[in-house]
């Protein structure tokens, strides 16, 4: 199927727009069906974005099983099927096969071992194998051979706040999970990336207690062998829901997060690199985003981040701020605010290019509902329709994403002269991959 969309300059390339909006602005978007904060939200291999569970009262009492989908080329929020247990605090992965892996969490207080599979094709949630323990605030990879890696976390049964040193293995084909090796050191709300090597890193953390202790150290989880080896520690402690990202050259970001005294929030960054094994500081944000701050890398190898909370011993304080790093400068800048504070809210990349940012919490105890979409500055922007001089001739196609998890990917492109080829043409050329996808759309100038 060959299907024509409105196109946008971005310097070299153009994203395929369904909806308007300035650039370097948000817009408010439909509302999802249910409120929602600490929820997930999976952007499905036909672009729609599912959410799952959360609290829906903003607290960790009310928990949903509900789940809807959300369709960026109709605007629309639709309901689909719930989850056998409402949960929070769960991980969700994308499998090869196009379904959703949902594990753990807590509901009601309750932690949670229990782990479900979600079907686009027929949007039924089934259980699956469970984890060896109850785990929240755990990290979830997808591995290139696809089994999903899980590691560390925590149970709220005694002692209060204990984490976890093990790590398990998901087998989609089989449905089980097995133990593998244990990391160095208990972790819980660290953050876990797959390398462009095929390793995983994890990094920071807590230990047992709100005040620590709080870890700068990292390791490297090897598929091949089932074993961890440290590397290089951050030069910042950093934990509580800190947010990391995967940058196109390889590099590893983590920024925020909080460490000391009731967890004191974090404005620094700092740069892991694969090759040397070590961490750089970079430049630090304007604003400490803690929260369950989310963050986006843009199709321009930038990284958004949006919303999120500071917490002190009044309480939470919620804000709309976003900003950008740009790792060409290692700088960060404001761009649009939000249009309604949030935190523990989601954030996802569509394959138009904008960012579509789902529910939170925007008081204590108040989940909300609203959802806003991000478009961003692309290099110089301008309207493909407002240019009065003669245009060049172009090559017009879109970006195939050949990918094992959303932060590994390698690009290509197909040409189309002028129309958007669909995602079977990327699946195609993505078949040595696991599942390829379409990830904005480019028109540039071809030499007379």
């Amino acid at each position: 199927m060959i299907k024509k969309l409105s196109v946008i300059f971005v310097g070299m390339f153009v994203v395929c727009s369904a909806f308007g909006g300035t650039p370097g602005t948000w817009s408010v978007t439909s509302s999802m069906k249910t409120n929602r904060a600490t929820h997930t939200a999976t952007k499905l291999a036909d672009g729609r974005v599912l959410v799952a569970g959360g609290d829906n009262c903003g607290n960790s009492t009310c928990n949903t099983a509900t789940a809807e989908i959300y369709d960026p080329t109709t605007d629309t929020w639709t309901p689909t099927g719930s989850l056998n247990i409402g949960r929070i605090y769960h991980k969700a992965v994308l499998l090869p096969s196009g379904k959703v892996l949902v594990i753990g969490g807590q509901s009601n207080g309750a932690d949670l071992s229990s782990v479900e599979l979600y079907d686009p094709a027929t949007g039924v949630w089934k259980q699956t194998g469970s984890t060896s323990v109850p785990r929240m605030f755990s990290t979830s990879t997808l591995l290139p051979n696809g089994k999903v890696l899980v590691a560390g976390g925590r149970t709220s049964a005694y002692p209060y706040y204990g984490a976890f040193l093990s790590a398990e293995l998901y087998d989609p084909a089989t449905g089980i999970w097995t133990p593998t090796g244990s990391m160095s050191v208990a972790r819980t709300l660290h953050v876990a990336t797959l390398l462009s090597n095929g390793k995983v890193l994890v990094a920071g953390g807590g230990g047992s207690q709100m005040d620590g202790p709080f870890l700068a150290t990292a390791e490297l989880y090897d598929p091949s062998t089932g074993t961890w080896t440290p590397t290089g520690s951050m030069s910042v402690a950093r934990s509580g829901m800190f947010v990391a990202a995967l940058l196109p050259n390889g590099q590893f970001l983590v920024v925020g997060g909080c460490n000391g005294h009731r967890c004191t929030p974090l404005t620094s960054a700092e740069l892991y690199n694969p090759t040397t094994g070590t961490w750089a500081p970079t430049g630090s944000m304007n604003m400490a985003h803690n929260g369950w701050t989310s963050t986006v890398l843009l199709l321009n190898g930038q990284i958004l981040i949006a919303g999120g909370a500071t917490s002190a011993a009044s309480g939470w304080s919620f804000f709309s701020s976003t900003e950008i790093y740009n790792p060409a400068t290692g700088t960060w800048t404001y761009t649009g605010s939000m249009n309604i504070p949030r935190g523990f809210n989601t954030a996802t990349l569509l394959s138009n290019g904008h960012v579509l940012v789902t529910g939170g919490a925007n008081a204590f105890d108040n989940s909300i509902a609203s959802t806003e979409l991000y478009n961003p500055v692309y290099g110089s922007q301008s309207s493909v329709e407002s240019s009065s001089s003669p245009q060049p001739p172009i090559e017009s196609g879109c970006n195939c994403i050949c990918s094992y998890y959303d932060n590994f990917w390698s690009g290509k492109h197909i040409e189309s002269l002028g129309e958007i080829p669909d995602v079977d043409i990327c699946n195609k050329l993505c078949s040595s991959a696991y599942y390829g996808k379409m990830e904005g759309c480019f028109e540039k100038a071809l030499k007379n």
